[in-house]
């Protein structure tokens, strides 16, 4: 019999940001967070919530600027580079808060079917952490976020573009508001050479329709927790630990006809979906319940002046996409295992002195879907991802000048197989990148920073003849495998103002832009159905940050 899934209690933060935290969480709107151009919502490796067995599909973008001004040097240890809350009270030795207001909006017609043809958002963000009493520490965020979408896109979920297939869409795109936080935190401990820590995520989200015939509703939540043990042992420092996380994902959406009728899309794989008609008597309803978790190893250290912090972690994920409200209600299925390592390094450049660092994470799942109504697996997907990452960063002795140039890659892997349809995608892409900023002090108290990043995407692949295909295929599957498969090229730049205004505390500014653009070239055939034009975001955020 199937046990209903409860709603669990907020997320907790560290002791002496609790107060600050929850203050916030009651004062402002709730919702799961996105990642924003400006990195407001991007996950950090430490968020109790990061995804398992999950790689989502992303548009090609430029890579992050190194942030001189508002971030600290990259650290590599074992709590920054792998996450294991145990070691939070070895790698914090300082306080640090920054506060953060933030303004964006992304529109254009190079996008993918499921993605916001328009996206105005409001952002709010505040980080932190310090040490707690001589032998504690504690790092915490919260974010908020208030986003217009005007049209939406055919789909209701938050992240449509993850490993899952099964994904509810409509024939609707009405102008919806998503309100959205995110609280989570962690608190460690160090017991002599032992260091012990745990950490408390939460997501939530309600989406509500403006003004429609077809309105549709939805919420969510995502409780998370980590927990983690570390050793560390005077040989080179070396710190060996384990790490566990855990984390449920309870969306669920509705659609009212009100004065309209309507169609929805249930997508599963390469199948073209059996359209399913909502009328005022017949709305369209979908609970999707996830459940994940996440064990490893880590390690980390420092030998002839390099430090290295790594971690290897074993994932699974189950997905039960719930039709109808009712006792043991039918269900379609996903369930996914993967794992994932990741390895970081650090050193200082002798007689230069500049600082580098190097970073590498790979993550690989496997998984099948199943149909309620069929026997069988209908759905196998293979995905992989490689991340390769090295930045430089440099200051002239009197710290007139500061310089930090970044290079990236990544590689996606992604095969699905579909019996039912007796189909087949593989796209293979890379996306090399480069960033670069400079910074200058230009007054007392007051620094500027410009940078520019680049990437190009380019891919590989072999997917069905759209073409000879139904007309949902053509409208909301094909469009995003045409894009995935071809080249494009994305830019982006920014500038940032900072200036100390008492003690530890100074105020910023941030204007930032970006493009992403197919990269068409002389005798290149392109794919059919392909998105065209552009997609251009803006961005404008201020805040404080105390060191």
């Amino acid at each position: 019999m199937r046990r209903p899934v409860r709603q669990p209690p907020p997320g907790v933060a560290s002791p002496r940001l609790v107060l600050a935290l929850l203050a916030l969480m009651v004062t402002a709107p709730l919702v799961a967070q996105r990642p924003p151009p400006n990195g407001a919502g991007v996950v950090q490796p430490w968020s109790p919530g990061a995804p398992a067995a999950s790689l989502t599909r992303t548009l090609p973008g430029a890579p992050a600027m190194p942030s001189l001004l508002l971030a600290p040097a990259p650290i590599v240890g074992a709590f920054w580079s792998t996450g294991n809350p145990g070691a939070v009270a070895f790698d914090v030795a300082r306080s640090r808060a920054r506060y953060g207001l933030g303004w964006r909006q992304e529109k254009g017609t190079y996008r993918r079917p499921l993605d916001p043809a328009d996206s105005r958002a409001a952002t709010l963000d505040f980080s932190a952490w310090q040490r707690v009493g001589e032998h504690g520490a504690a790092a915490g965020r919260v974010t908020a976020e208030q986003e217009s979408l005007d049209p939406s896109s055919f789909a209701h979920l938050l992240d449509p573009y993850d490993s899952s297939p099964l994904v509810p869409t409509d024939s609707s795109t009405p102008a919806v508001r998503r309100v959205s936080a995110r609280l989570e935190g962690v608190l460690g401990w160090r017991l002599g050479s032992w260091g012990v820590g745990a950490g408390l995520g939460y997501d939530v989200s309600d989406l509500l329709t403006e003004a429609s015939k077809l309105p549709r509703i939805g919420r969510l939540a995502n409780p998370a927790v980590s927990a983690g043990l570390v050793r560390r042992f005077r040989l080179a420092d070396l710190t060996v630990g384990l790490v566990g996380r855990y984390y449920e994902r309870i969306q669920e959406y509705r659609i009212i006809a009100r004065g309209a009728n309507g169609t929805g899309y249930p997508l599963i794989g390469l199948t073209e979906p059996s359209p399913l008609v909502i009328t005022s008597i017949s709305s369209f309803f979908r609970r999707i319940e996830q459940s994940a978790r996440a064990y490893g190893l880590t390690l980390g250290g420092r030998v002839a002046g390099v430090s290295f912090a790594g971690y290897a972690a074993d994932e699974h994920l189950r997905e039960e996409q719930i039709h109808e409200r009712q006792e043991n209600p039918p269900v379609d299925t996903w369930v996914a295992d993967g794992w994932s390592a990741g390895l970081a390094a650090q050193g200082r450049l002798p007689r230069v002195g500049a600082l580098v660092t190097g970073q590498v994470r790979y993550a690989k799942l496997h998984g099948d879907a199943r149909r309620l109504d069929l026997e069988g697996i209908v759905v196998r997907g293979r995905e992989s991802a490689l991340d390769l990452a090295g930045e430089v960063r440099w200051a002239t002795p009197d710290s007139l000048w500061y310089l930090a140039a970044v290079v990236t890659t990544r590689h996606e892997s992604r095969v699905q197989l579909d019996y039912v349809a007796e189909l087949r995608s593989d796209i293979g892409s890379w996306l090399p990148g480069a960033a670069v900023e400079i910074a200058r002090r230009v007054g007392p108290g007051t620094r500027v920073a410009f940078g520019a990043a680049y990437a190009g995407h380019y891919a590989a692949s072999t997917m069905p003849n759209p073409t000879t295909k139904g007309p949902i295929y053509q409208l909301l599957i094909a469009p995003e495998l045409s894009l995935d498969a071809s080249q494009a090229q994305a830019v982006a730049a920014q500038a940032t103002l900072v200036h100390r205004l008492r003690g530890a505390t100074s105020a910023w500014v941030r204007v930032g832009y970006e493009r992403l653009a197919p990269a068409d070239t002389p005798g290149q055939s392109t794919l059919p159905l392909r998105p065209n034009g552009d997609r251009k975001g803006w961005s404008v955020s201020l805040g404080l940050v105390t060191n």
